[in-house]
């Protein structure tokens, strides 16, 4: 909040009666939170929402195509044509983005698979050494 009023981090830590190291510490604490908050909602949620958008595209062009069908006005049904060729627009740019899409996914999948496999390895070593 107080970064929000532009105050400066010197500031912030006069006002709070802390050390000033404190308030770096804190601010790169942050910083890794949100951080990991992207990156893990990249992470595991990608496919989620892309299909998402998918099923929102086909909701708005079903919706458009209703209004046409229903409509007499021929500029409200220009408007709503115009409405199906964006949105068949935007689901082949989605789809044909879809393999790299998964295809990071799996990757992703592989790569904590590994990163797993690598910790209990390390785990089984440390615990080698200690007896």
């Amino acid at each position: 909040m107080a970064k929000e009023q532009e105050l400066s981090e010197t500031e912030i830590a006069q006002k709070l009666g802390v050390n000033l190291a404190t308030i770096y510490r804190d601010i790169e604490h942050l910083k890794q939170v949100a951080n990991d908050f992207v990156y893990s909602l990249a992470k595991k949620d990608i496919a989620y929402f892309y299909k998402d958008a998918i099923d929102d595209i086909k909701k708005a062009r079903s919706k458009a195509w209703s209004i046409y069908n229903n409509c007499k006005d021929q500029q409200r049904q220009l408007n709503t044509l115009k409405v199906v060729i964006t949105s068949n627009e935007s689901m082949f740019n989605l789809l044909q983005q879809g393999p790299t899409v998964m295809s990071l996914r799996s990757m992703e999948e592989r790569l904590s698979t590994i990163e797993q496999g690598s910790n209990s390895n390390s785990n089984s070593k440390e615990q080698v050494t200690t007896n």
